[in-house]
């Protein structure tokens, strides 16, 4: 089965974290590299929630909040980056989306309720700070609630570590759907008027599932050559029409030939979208 027809788990996960605007190419090489904030943030969660170390979920708190307002300045991507990366030749991190930046920005405030809840419990004042706990016996509420959200914040990153899922980047984007702010393939309507206009049909599959089968006329310009820097300024001041195998790369490709000049690109979504769109059976 072509890379191009569908999506791991990981990389869906990925683009509903933000990274629309990579091929399956970068984020397969991402797929790793970008588990390991979320590791380090579970890691330190982890302890400083057992511990009940105030300072440590504070510096947690703290980098979270930073990232969600400097896509470039997590301070544990930049460890990764500057330190870890070079050990294994990884690719570099990009900056974070404005999905990711906001789970950061939750995880940091959860991480500050939960220290917060810490300092203000009596409770948990008493116990010994080399002492772990994982029970709620003998706690507050301050301290019942930070175990709590702790554990469930735990959680949340386990999975991320695990698939790149992140329940608050999901919930973003049902909110975006539910107001219909997301991004829509080219109408029907608009998509035959363009083809009347003389544009182009481009099919940014991959050579063998072009040759299985494509639109009549369409000239096949795979979406990895196309990351990769093709030359497209034939197609210059030209209408375009894109569509691709999941509905997905379409918008990919839409935005690199936009980045590349072809501001006349437009996305008509899926394979058959794209026919039914044109009224082809």
């Amino acid at each position: 089965m072509s890379q191009q027809s569908d999506l791991t788990l990981s990389e869906r996960n990925l683009f509903q974290q933000g990274f629309q605007s990579y091929t399956p190419s970068e984020l397969k090489s991402l797929n790793w590299g970008l588990r390991f904030t979320p590791f380090l943030c579970m890691a330190l969660g982890f302890y400083g929630l057992v511990n009940h170390n105030i300072v440590i979920l504070f510096i947690i708190s703290a980098a979270g909040i930073i990232a969600a307002f400097f896509p470039s300045m997590h301070p544990f991507d930049i460890i990764y980056n500057n330190l870890v990366r070079p050990l294994f030749k990884g690719v570099r991190l990009p900056p974070n989306p404005l999905q990711r930046r906001l789970a950061c920005l939750g995880a940091g405030f959860m991480n500050a309720t939960i220290a917060f809840m810490f300092l203000t419990d009596p409770t948990v004042q008493t116990l010994p700070w080399n002492e772990f706990q994982f029970t709620l016996d003998g706690l507050g509420t301050g301290g019942t609630v930070a175990y709590i959200l702790g554990y469930l914040l735990v959680s949340m990153q386990v999975i991320v570590f695990a698939n790149h899922f992140c329940l608050l980047s999901w919930a973003y984007e049902q909110l975006m759907r539910s107001m219909g702010l997301t991004e829509k393939p080219i109408s029907p309507e608009r998509a035959k008027k363009l083809l009347h206009l003389d544009a182009v049909i481009v099919d940014v599959r991959d050579r063998e599932d072009y040759e299985k089968g494509h639109i009549e006329n369409a000239v096949n310009i795979p979406l990895d050559e196309m990351a990769k820097g093709s030359n497209l300024n034939s197609y210059k001041d030209r209408l375009m029409l894109l569509y691709c195998g999941n509905g997905r790369f379409s918008f990919i490709a839409q935005e690199l030939m936009r980045k590349q000049g072809l501001s006349m690109a437009y996305a008509m979504g899926s394979y058959e979208h794209a026919k039914e769109s044109l009224g082809i059976h």
